[in-house]
């Protein structure tokens, strides 16, 4: 089995940064879908709901891994309410 000790700083800033860009580029897209035209709008709503289900699932499995949603960029976040 491989050592990953050497990369254990780097695993939890990939994590910290990619939660905090999904979550930002998914808040983008809500911006954007409240300004589309109607003929925008059912593409954006599945961008959306993509992007409620990749952060659904990061934080299912943050509280699996028994991770602090806070340590992937995900404190307080709700994406069914929030998105």
């Amino acid at each position: 089995m491989a050592d990953y000790s050497e990369c254990m700083d780097a695993f939890a800033n990939y994590l910290l940064d990619l939660g905090n860009f999904l979550r930002r580029y998914a808040f983008d897209v809500k911006a954007e879908r409240s300004r589309a035209t109607s003929a925008d709008r059912a593409f954006l709503d599945g961008k959306l709901l993509a992007y409620n289900e990749v952060l659904s699932l990061m934080l299912s499995q943050a509280a699996a891994f028994g991770l602090d949603p806070k340590c992937i960029g995900l404190a307080d976040f709700d994406p069914d309410r929030e998105l």
